[in-house]
């Protein structure tokens, strides 16, 4: 990553001072600014908004456990790989809570539940449960379900009896 970084500065310094001695000084020198300005600026305003731990918390399943205790409930996205985390999503109706590939979203944060079939002509349909939310960073989550519809429309309707029953 740091290799990376000195060499994008390299390349940005060499275009500048090629750029100041063939004439073309303010490109080049806006240029060098420019990275300068995204290198000690932005990037540490976005590492500080990636780095909330509100945000990224996704949590295994020995910490789900220890948190939260046993699901109430359990929904399979997809029936094949429902033994991993993120193909299934845990509800605990005390908390009003999910827990959806292992990041928690309470149930007032949920706007809508839907299912999308996102396939294209060259593939075989894929089904996603498509959840909208008002929790930042997460405000769209797409959940693959399979090649059946039935068993996406199953899953969104049975989130939806928790969050409108």
């Amino acid at each position: 990553m740091k290799h990376r970084k000195l060499l994008q500065f390299l390349a940005i310094l060499l275009v500048a001072v090629y750029g100041i001695f063939i004439d073309w000084a303010w490109p080049g020198i806006v240029l060098l600014c420019a990275f300068l300005f995204y290198e000690l600026v932005l990037k540490k305003i976005v590492r500080h908004q990636i780095e909330d731990p509100e945000q990224t918390a996704q949590l295994n399943s020995q910490q789900i456990i220890e948190n939260y205790g046993e699901p109430d409930d359990v929904i399979l996205v997809d029936a094949v790989r429902g033994n991993e985390l993120d193909r299934q999503v845990l509800v605990y109706v005390p908390q009003k809570l999910f827990l959806v590939a292992g990041i928690p979203l309470r149930w007032d944060e949920v706007k809508s539940i839907t299912f999308n079939n996102c396939a294209n002509p060259y593939l075989v349909p894929e089904y996603q449960v498509i959840i909208a939310t008002t929790k930042k960073g997460f405000e769209s989550m797409h959940l693959s379900a399979g090649q059946d519809i039935s068993w996406a429309q199953g899953i969104a309707v049975a989130m939806e009896k928790y969050v409108h029953p």
